[in-house]
C-alpha cells in the first residue's frame, strides 16, 4: 500500500510544481508552491524525518510563502495579454523539453540512480 500512495503522492506533487511553473495568475503559482512544499514534507514524514516535515511545513509553506503572497498583492500588477506560441515555436519548445528529458533519463540511467527495473 505504500508503495503505491508513494507514486500517487508523487505525481501530485510533480503535477504541482508543473502548476507552478504554468499558472498565469501569480497568488495560483503561490498556492502551487505550497501544495507542493506541503507534499515534500508528506515525503519527509515517510522517511521517518517528522521534526523535518514540521519545519517545512512551519517555516516555509507557512512563513515565505505568506511574504511571497504579502508582496504578490502589494504589487498589485493587472493581468496583461501573453503572446502565445503558435506554430514552429511551440513545437521546437515541445521538442527541446522532449530531448531535455531524455538526455535526463539517460544520463541517470548511466550514472546507476536509476530503479533496477529499468536496466
Amino acid at each position: 500500500m505504500g508503495f503505491v500512495l508513494f507514486f500517487v503522492l508523487a505525481a501530485l506533487m510533480i503535477a504541482s510544481a508543473i502548476g507552478v511553473v504554468v499558472a498565469r495568475h501569480p497568488v495560483r503559482a503561490t498556492l502551487s508552491l505550497v501544495m507542493t512544499l506541503f507534499l515534500l514534507a508528506v515525503f519527509f514524514v515517510f522517511l521517518d524525518a517528522d521534526f523535518v516535515a514540521a519545519l517545512q511545513i512551519v517555516v516555509y509553506a507557512g512563513a515565505i510563502m505568506v511574504v511571497f503572497l504579502f508582496v504578490i498583492m502589494l504589487l498589485n500588477q493587472q493581468d496583461e495579454p501573453t503572446p502565445e506560441l503558435r506554430g514552429g515555436r511551440a513545437f521546437a519548445a515541445i521538442l527541446g523539453a522532449s530531448m531535455f528529458g531524455l538526455g535526463l533519463l539517460y544520463y541517470f540511467k548511466r550514472a546507476g540512480t536509476l530503479l533496477s527495473e529499468l536496466r
